[in-house]
């Protein structure tokens, strides 16, 4: 049976459309405002990446224009009586506001391989969260979790491929930004992890380029990055159960980096 995806477009169309932003005096309003307008949008991408998704099954190739859009929330779990109860469940509040003008994509699907490539125009990304929890599995094993980050570019695209089975394959993708200022931090902090990672920078031309290789569940993948026009500092150390991450950024005027991801 062939599926219309005009009336898919036409329903996230609709949704996207009764998407109003108003501004009330009672900051609990504000919260349940912003959640359903951030669930609005939700339902609206997912009408429209159904009709991709329904598209892509009928033919190899598949391509699509998005025009600006932007969604924000703000989302807070207490979890007293959970806590209380010694359940592994956190506190956590978080908050995010992302913009974007538009998108245009073009993928590709064969029986071995998969390509794609996006074009992003004034991209704008500000969020932050935090979790703490106290339990797990009964016991008293207290974990933190911080991280923010905030990052606008003015033009930027990626292109990935993927050559191979779904358990032996190669992966490759590249990112370019022009026009980037961007700042973030991080942190985990317990016993079965330690993560700490920063960066910050500006650039007027900005791209990294990854290859991972897929081995029966075992992975290995390294990044390069680099930047021209640019001063920035970035650092970034992990480890925990069977995965190991380290990476530094370093540049003024133009700039080079590296990272090394190991899962087994």
């Amino acid at each position: 049976m062939k599926v219309n995806t005009d009336n898919l477009r036409s329903v996230s169309q609709s949704l996207s459309q009764s998407i109003q932003y108003m501004l009330f005096e009672d900051i609990n309003l504000n919260s349940g405002h912003a959640q359903i307008l951030n669930h609005l949008q939700q339902l609206s991408n997912y009408f429209n990446q159904g009709a991709i998704v329904i598209e892509t099954n009928e033919q190899k190739t598949s391509s699509f224009f998005q025009s600006g859009k932007s969604n924000s929330s703000f989302k807070t779990d207490w979890n007293i009586v959970s806590i209380f109860q010694k359940k592994e469940k956190p506190v956590r509040i978080s908050e995010t506001y992302e913009y974007s003008f538009g998108q245009a994509s073009s993928n590709i699907y064969e029986d071995y391989l998969q390509a794609g490539a996006s074009l992003n125009a004034i991209d704008f990304l500000a969020e932050g969260k935090c979790e703490f929890y106290l339990w797990k599995d009964k016991l008293f094993n207290p974990k933190a979790l911080l991280d923010g980050s905030l990052s606008l570019s003015l033009l930027s695209g990626s292109a990935y491929t993927k050559i191979g089975t779904s358990n032996i394959n190669a992966y490759a993708k590249g990112k370019v930004d022009l026009g980037v200022v961007y700042g973030n931090a991080s942190a985990i902090i317990c016993q079965e992890e330690q993560t700490f990672s920063f960066g910050f920078g500006a650039a007027l031309v900005r791209g990294k380029a990854s290859l991972a290789f897929n081995l029966f569940g075992a992975s290995i993948t390294l990044t390069g990055r680099g930047s021209i026009g640019s001063t920035e500092l970035n650092m970034e150390y992990s480890h925990k159960n069977r995965e190991w991450i380290v990476g530094t950024d370093l540049g003024f005027i133009a700039g080079l980096g590296f990272e090394i991801k190991v899962v087994y």
